[in-house]
């Protein structure tokens, strides 16, 4: 995971700044490893992403293949999603500007 604890506890400041200096391999160009970190709550519940890039980056992770179930519905995923995770979710986009 880029961030195994994001279903957790809450993410803070300090979390995000590490996540930005930390080197990555593999990423799709043009993505932001926050918005990666946002994509994986959501491949966590099984998001299909529309991204071709995105898609096979998971495509490539086992724990993303050992889930049965995908869905494209984001709000679906969003609503059953933990507290913990939707504070995270809206924190990170914040962050991610």
């Amino acid at each position: 995971y880029l961030c195994a604890f994001s279903s957790e506890r809450e993410i803070t400041a300090d979390d995000v700044n590490i996540l930005l200096n930390g080197a990555y391999e593999g990423l799709p160009v043009e993505k932001s490893i926050i918005q990666m970190v946002i994509n994986e709550m959501y491949a966590r519940y099984g998001y299909q992403f529309t991204s071709v890039e995105i898609q096979n980056y998971f495509n490539n992770k086992t724990w993303y293949q050992n889930i049965a179930i995908g869905t494209t519905d984001m709000d679906s995923i969003y609503n059953s999603m933990t507290d913990i995770e939707k504070k995270n979710i809206e924190f990170l986009k914040t962050q991610n500007q």
